[in-house]
């Protein structure tokens, strides 16, 4: 592959469901062994519940599939954040997205990106929010290049019995 261009973008459907808890679960699998969520079960997107979650953004919310050749290399889940009274702005929310590891460096990502902020712009989005891990700085790099700003801070603390 030689950049973004070689690569489609498609809506992903309930037939794509499987696909779509795999790669996820390679997502999780990659945040648990880095250290960055040590919360997180390994192997949940392949469970019930997992199957659940991922077929309800497929038939509710919107996932789109990056494709290179017939091969499916990614995927980005998402949809519009419930509108909450005390704000004045309706938002995307990018709920998850992965690219496979030998695929990224073209601008896979970037064109999922830039496909979802086209879907919430279309519904009347005015920003799109992402969140990602403190420690995983490649991905908070990658939503700077692709625009993001620092806009909330969540902060957590173990307690002990």
């Amino acid at each position: 592959m030689k950049d973004k261009d070689d690569v489609q973008i498609s809506v992903a459907t309930i037939q794509d469901l499987k696909t779509v808890q795999l790669l996820n679960n390679k997502l999780f699998q990659l945040e648990y062994d880095s250290g960055f969520d040590e919360t997180l079960l390994p192997g949940w997107p392949l469970t019930a519940e997992g199957e659940e979650y991922f077929a309800d953004l497929i038939k509710n919310k919107i996932v789109f599939l990056a494709k290179y050749k017939d091969e499916v290399i990614g995927y980005l889940a998402g949809g519009i954040a419930a509108e909450d009274s005390y704000v004045t702005v309706k938002f995307g929310k990018i709920e998850n997205i992965f690219v496979d590891e030998k695929y990224r460096k073209f601008g896979v990502g970037t064109k999922l990106i830039d496909v979802f902020k086209d879907y919430c712009l279309g519904r009347g989005a005015d920003y799109v929010k992402v969140t990602a891990y403190a420690l995983n700085e490649r991905a908070i790099n990658f939503y700077r290049k692709n625009g993001f700003e620092v806009s909330d801070v969540t902060l957590r603390t173990k307690i002990k019995p």
